[in-house]
């Protein structure tokens, strides 16, 4: 990577005219090579510039930069430090314009294309990127590359996002990433924040999208108002080479000014105004999937092309968000062939995800609907595909944020449900209760079927219970003596009018998720003879090396011969994480993880030979973990030693970190429990508690 002097950013920050003022004792350090930035003091190098961002910026932040290596510090307020710093006028800004440049303009080798409305801009991404995706492998080019609010692939990594749009440095380093591994096409979403605060400021669009608009975003530290809103909207046309804009939407007369006004080659789509570029027409529902005819003309004068369009993806309002993308396809000049085997493939992960029962008596939709717009839609959907069905709502509101979202999803979803839900979204400062019983007073205005369930995982296993009640009543049977070896976290989510404490308590008890990757190879020696010896004759092996992520090795082989199909010529190794579900990690793409896995035994020299054979297993819960709530488990522990025919037993049944010989331990004083008669919960919960075997001579 090119690296470039301190001198060339301060010549390009004047350029911009975003200097206030530079400290006087930075004349020593001009010519010094900026090899990293960064806007986090957790993530500092060698020779870093730091950029002091945030509303809630402390200047202990850095302080903690400079200790790490920092030498150098950008701000719009001037610190005392003992190293010099750049005041600037628009902090937002100099971010953007100091990445673009520490990693080299990336956003001017791509073919960039940004998405921005108020609703589907997530499904119209994955839309393109499937059509991009069928174009380029069929002429043996890479995976095309996606920023989204849902997941991001910048080539060389694929992980959940955080903001719909990155932060500018974390974008221009996806878009170096892009270009670094040979990836031509990015397709990414643009949020009204990344317009109205920089962070697309160094990047241009070859084509984008307006999608839609409506309210949305507005409170005192997003947009003030609805024009605030729209205007940022409107930015994108400044940026763009072409544009596709939706004719039916509200404002696009207004849309399609402004596009002109900066000069932009325009495409239209409509599913209702036949003059449009691309035009839908024939639309129905063929079982879950829909259908729908396409008709396209690059200009009035222009021979129109007729072709059909069937998308597995549910929901009739996602053909507006199929002909942006064909709109955006007939730019790139992609053949229809691959437009119509790129929609009908293509999925986007929350987005009218259905789920049903064995029976089909019971679907579940889930959707990632979250404004006035989206939720009317997802409503309208489901009510004309499911006419029949009772509607029960799970959702909450994000903290901090978009307030009149509480309003405005209460109304919709009180007019539209048999019965809601309210709970946990990403409430950042603010309680989960009092984000729920803010929406509430919209709710109760049409409606006195709902409940407030704090914690998402029981409000969606309550929803799930009340979707299979027969006749208003639960379906129960009687026993006369319970044993539980599930999570107590999970029991106690089951029961009935459990203290809103415990219930608490029990959904705060922390566990650690296990990942494991299965490696099929042929008999190997070690490559680094001096750690092992050669051969490996270890049943498991613990990794210290804290440059990879790997915690354990088993090879399976010398547990047993019979865990192997051909122990003699094949040998299975099992590579152990550590991490938390949902974590990036954990939603990593099992190839992504399998190709880790052999990088980092490789990286330790233990073994680099060939694969024969992977799999990638996902074990949740498979440590109860002592921190957070469990400081508090003896009041879970004495709720449940009231219920008399209840007895818990193993490792998760008792939330102890216990091994496979406690957790039988525990089974026989179970069993022998309930032989006598006796009822003591504390004999089992007190098994492994001073880390003895329990043995018997």
């Amino acid at each position: 990577m090119k690296f470039f002097k301190l001198k060339e950013y301060i010549d390009l920050l004047k350029g911009q005219n975003l200097i206030k003022f530079i400290d006087n004792n930075i004349e020593e350090i001009l010519n010094e090579n900026i090899e990293y930035i960064s806007y986090n003091s957790k993530d500092i190098k060698k020779s870093t510039m730091f950029i002091c961002k945030g509303a809630t910026f402390k200047i202990e932040y850095l302080l903690d930069a400079i200790d790490s290596g920092s030498f150098i510090y950008i701000s719009d307020k001037k610190y005392d430090t003992c190293i010099p710093g750049i005041i600037v006028t628009d902090i937002r800004l100099a971010l953007s314009v100091l990445s673009a440049k520490f990693f080299d303009n990336p956003a001017t080798k791509l073919n960039v294309i940004g998405i921005t409305g108020t609703k589907g801009k997530s499904t119209t991404s994955y839309f393109v990127k499937y059509i991009l995706d069928e174009y380029s492998l069929s002429n043996n080019k890479k995976e095309n590359a996606i920023i989204s609010s849902i997941y991001t692939y910048d080539g060389k990594n694929y992980y959940k996002s955080k903001l719909t749009t990155p932060e500018s440095l974390d974008l221009q380093r996806n878009l170096y990433n892009i270009n670094d591994t040979g990836i031509e096409n990015v397709v990414m979403e643009v949020s009204s924040q990344a317009l109205k605060y920089a962070r697309v400021n160094d990047v241009n669009f070859e084509i984008s999208a307006f999608l839609n608009i409506s309210e949305d975003h507005i409170s005192p530290v997003e947009h003030p108002d609805f024009e605030d809103y729209f205007t940022s909207k409107l930015e994108i046309f400044k940026k763009s080479i072409k544009t596709c804009i939706n004719l039916d939407m509200d404002f696009a007369p207004r849309a399609l000014n402004v596009a002109n006004k900066n000069k932009c080659e325009i495409h239209t789509f409509s599913t209702k105004d036949n003059t449009a570029n691309v035009y839908a027409t024939n639309i129905h529902k063929n079982g879950l999937f829909t259908e729908f005819d396409v008709v396209y003309s690059d200009n009035e004068y222009s021979e129109k092309e007729k072709f059909s369009v069937i998308l597995t993806i549910p929901g009739l309002f996602n053909v507006e968000n199929a002909l942006a993308a064909i709109a955006i396809a007939k730019f790139l000049k992609i053949p229809t062939n691959y437009i119509i085997s790129g929609l009908k493939k293509a999925k986007s992960e929350g987005r009218m995800e259905i789920y049903s029962s064995l029976d089909k008596k019971i679907l579940a939709i889930v959707d990632y609907a979250h404004n006035k717009l989206s939720f009317e839609k997802i409503f309208e959907t489901t009510k004309k595909e499911y006419p029949d069905r009772k509607i029960i709502s799970i959702f909450g509101c994000p903290g901090n944020k978009a307030q009149i979202r509480r309003k405005d999803l209460g109304e919709v979803a009180s007019i539209n449900s048999d019965y809601i839900f309210l709970t946990e979204d990403d409430p950042a400062y603010e309680s989960v209760l009092g984000i729920c019983s803010e929406i509430e007073k919209y709710v109760s205005k049409n409606t006195k079927n709902y409940e407030i369930v704090e914690d998402r995982d029981l409000a969606i296993k309550k929803a799930v219970h009340k979707a299979i009640l027969k006749d208003e009543k639960y379906i129960t049977c009687k026993c006369d003596i319970l044993v539980s070896s599930m999570p107590l976290k999970d029991l106690i989510s089951e029961m009935n009018d459990v203290p809103r404490k415990i219930v608490k308590l029990a959904s705060d008890l922390p566990y650690r998720d296990f990942l494991t990757v299965g490696l099929l190879v042929p008999p190997f020696k070690v490559e680094d003879s001096n750690t092992i010896h050669g051969s490996v004759n270890d049943n498991w092996i613990y990794v210290q090396d804290k440059n990879v992520k790997l915690g354990r090795i088993q090879i399976f082989n010398n547990w047993s011969p019979y865990m192997v199909k051909d122990p003699v010529n094949t040998v299975w190794m099992g590579l152990e994480y550590f991490c938390n579900e949902n974590d990036d990690f954990w939603n990593m793409k099992d190839k992504d993880i399998v190709a880790m896995a052999k990088d980092e035994l490789s990286r330790m020299k233990f073994f680099g030979g060939e694969v024969l054979d992977s799999v990638v297993i996902r074990v949740k819960k498979a440590y109860p973990a002592y921190f957070d709530s469990y400081k508090e488990i003896d009041k879970i522990r004495n709720y449940l030693n009231e219920i008399d025919n209840l007895y818990c037993i193993g490792r998760n049944g008792t939330h102890s970190y216990n091994n496979m010989d406690h957790s039988i331990y525990s089974g026989i004083v179970c069993g022998r429990m309930i032989k006598n008669g006796k009822h003591n919960l504390d004999e089992l919960w007190n098994i492994n508690i001073d880390k003895s075997y329990q043995e018997e001579k």
